[in-house]
């Protein structure tokens, strides 16, 4: 394993032992250190430390170790809180395009209550007119039929004569939105 760009032996060692190992000799990543040791962070990485004072005691030995395991378990906690977190985020993006569907299809299913029940042209197409306005987002619309324009929509501005110029010129029914 290479640190910081420096090949340290007894870095290695521990890493692909899984096991604590100690060195006394000058490490390649501090030059001023006699007595190191390795610890590996379970599949996280390796916990390094060095020192000049003697021999590491079988009770630090210890202690490192446990400080090792917690820190391998406390990075695996933060991985796996993350990964629920993403998970839970496309919970909730997955909720809202359903709710968003779910008022879409009760539109769909007043629309059609509300279309069934007129039997009158006119009514009939405001209602229409309504029902496009409240499902689709646009800033103007229109019903084309029988080479005339029926609707338009906002009556304000909107879309000139190039509108009635295609609307003379369809032979089928239109509906045109933007």
């Amino acid at each position: 394993a290479a640190l910081g760009g420096v090949s340290e032996p007894l870095v290695e060692s521990a890493w692909q032992s899984a096991q604590l190992q100690t060195g006394q000799a000058p490490s390649a990543l501090c030059s001023e250190e006699i007595y190191t040791l390795a610890a590996p962070v379970s599949a996280e990485g390796v916990l390094y430390l060095g020192r000049l004072d003697p021999v590491w005691q079988p009770l630090e030995l210890e202690l490192v170790q446990v400080v090792a395991s917690q820190a391998a378990l406390a990075l695996q906690s933060v991985r796996r809180f993350a990964d629920q977190q993403q998970t839970l985020e496309l919970h909730r993006q997955a909720h809202h395009q359903l709710q968003l569907w779910v008022e879409r299809l009760g539109h769909l299913l007043e629309a059609s209550r509300v279309l069934g029940s007129s039997q009158d042209e006119e009514t009939l197409l405001d209602r229409f007119q309504q029902l496009v306005e409240t499902l689709i987002p646009h800033a103007h619309g229109a019903i084309l039929q029988d080479e005339r324009l029926r609707l338009s929509w906002p009556t304000s501005g909107g879309w000139g004569e190039g509108l009635a110029v295609l609307a003379r010129a369809v032979t089928q029914p239109l509906l045109i939105d933007d």
